[in-house]
């Protein structure tokens, strides 16, 4: 055994020349820093970073739908089906080994008098290509890369059920405090109308009057219908993202003043490309790319493989001869392509397109990275800023209408001016709380953008 298994382990180690990617990041141009961050800030999300929204609720439902949700269980299936092709590009660097095992026999012959005989027979086949340009290891690299990438795409979607479901449960509870202040404004509409059909009766209040209130009336309940349409189509996409049927699913809590809306800022433009998956998996899949490259140019030279067996034949059950007689052979082979009508050579073209495709593909990744933080960043800072000023706008709505419907009670303001009042309210009540869903909103689109508290090779 030990001539045939020394030449071959010489061999493998003589023409094992491994595939090293030496290439760099491509280089795109990087903003210094970003403008809407504080510079003396650098507050990247933590992994869980749903929770410093204070909502022990949207902490259970993440934590279910990591669990449960179909879309991650396919990513996280197709890492484990990139992972056993790394295992298969990996297997060519080492040589493939085979059993074989027969019996011969032969009767006897009573003209001659021969014996009879069993003549067993077992062999070890080795067969091994030598990688002595690098094309099997470049391979397996490529193999590895793409399992990485594999992985990468699995946590950006990751990401993006989280995200969706932090989103889908916000939009539930804002549709519920804006049915809550639709129904409160439409009970305050019935009242007013009550009032004024009285004074109507009493000959002190106009028929225009009494018509305008019924008329604010049916719109306020004409507006409640697509808010319940809203909140159930936000609970069964929420459903939906958990893996669960829309029936029977609900949440429990209501409105948006109970979140925290806790910021975040970034630190070096530098490290957004360590913290955003997405990105990561456009920089190994571009290393598969080169790998690609280099195992097309190695598979236009030539290929040398070894063939060795190594066995024994006994003949124990034969009267003829005794004993075990020991087998082996070793063959070397040398192939070359010579003409193939350009197939290498357009493997190769194609590889090189492919990776230069890759390469606009991950400098477009890195902008589209920048401009999301940036206009994450923006939209944060604008809407904080926005819901103060409503919330003032609410406030003094709240006077105005209060102030009008105390003067109509006195016969001191007419009923056009407290309609008209009421209708600001109603309408600074409702987009305060479309304001309050944006800027949560923006700020789990900011959590995104910076990568959700993801970092390359850990957290």
């Amino acid at each position: 055994m030990r001539f045939v298994l020394l030449p071959l382990l010489a061999m493998l180690a003589a023409g094992a020349c491994a595939y090293h990617d030496e290439g760099k990041r491509p280089e795109a141009e990087m903003p210094s820093s970003l403008e809407a961050a504080t510079p003396s800030a650098s507050v990247w999300p933590d992994p869980e970073w749903w929770r410093r929204f204070g909502s022990a609720e949207l902490d259970s439902l993440i934590v279910e739908a990591r669990m449960r949700n179909q879309e991650l269980a396919a990513a996280m299936a197709r890492v484990r089906q990139a992972q056993a092709l790394a295992r298969v590009a990996q297997a060519p660097l080492l040589p493939a080994l085979g059993l074989d095992a027969s019996a011969t026999g032969q009767g006897v012959n009573d003209q001659t008098g021969a014996s009879s005989g069993l003549y067993p027979t077992a062999s070890l086949a080795a067969r091994y290509e030598i990688d002595f340009w690098g094309r099997n290891s470049a391979a397996a690299a490529a193999a590895r890369s793409l399992a990485g990438a594999s992985r990468y795409d699995q946590e950006t979607v990751a990401l993006t059920v989280v995200t969706e479901v932090a989103n889908r449960y916000f939009q539930v509870r804002a549709a519920r405090a804006r049915l809550g202040i639709a129904r409160q404004n439409l009970a305050t509409s019935r009242s007013v109308l009550e009032q004024v059909a009285a004074r109507a009766r009493a000959g002190t209040a106009l028929p225009r009057e009494l018509a305008q209130q019924r008329a604010l009336v049916a719109m306020q309940e004409a507006a409640i219908p697509p808010l319940e349409r809203s909140e159930v189509e936000a609970l069964a996409a929420l459903a939906v993202l958990l893996g669960r049927p829309a029936q029977g699913f609900a949440v429990r809590q209501s409105g948006l003043d109970a979140i925290v809306p806790a910021p975040v800022e970034p630190g070096l433009p530098s490290e957004l490309l360590v913290r955003r998956p997405d990105i990561a998996a456009a920089e190994a899949e571009l290393a598969a790319a080169r790998a690609d490259v280099a195992a097309a140019r190695a598979a236009m030279f030539p290929r040398i493989s070894l063939t060795g067996t190594a066995g024994v034949q006994s003949a124990a059950l034969s009267t003829v001869t005794g004993g075990t007689s020991f087998l082996y052979s070793l063959v070397a082979g040398l192939t070359q392509p010579i003409f193939d009508n350009g197939a290498l050579a357009g493997q190769l073209e194609q590889a090189k397109a492919r990776q230069e495709e890759l390469v606009a593909n991950y400098r477009a990744a890195m902008i589209d990275a920048f401009s999301d933080v940036q206009k994450a960043l923006q939209a944060t800072a604008s809407l904080a800023r926005q819901q103060a000023m409503q919330e003032v706008v609410v406030a003094e709505s709240r006077e105005a209408f209060a102030l009008a419907s105390a003067q109509y009670r006195a016969g001191a303001e007419d009923m056009l001016t407290v309609l008209d009042t009421q209708r600001v309210l109603y309408a600074a009540l409702d987009q305060l709380e479309q304001v309050k869903l944006a800027r949560l909103q923006a700020l789990v689109g900011l959590y995104k953008a910076l990568g959700g508290g993801w970092q390359a090779g850990g957290a």
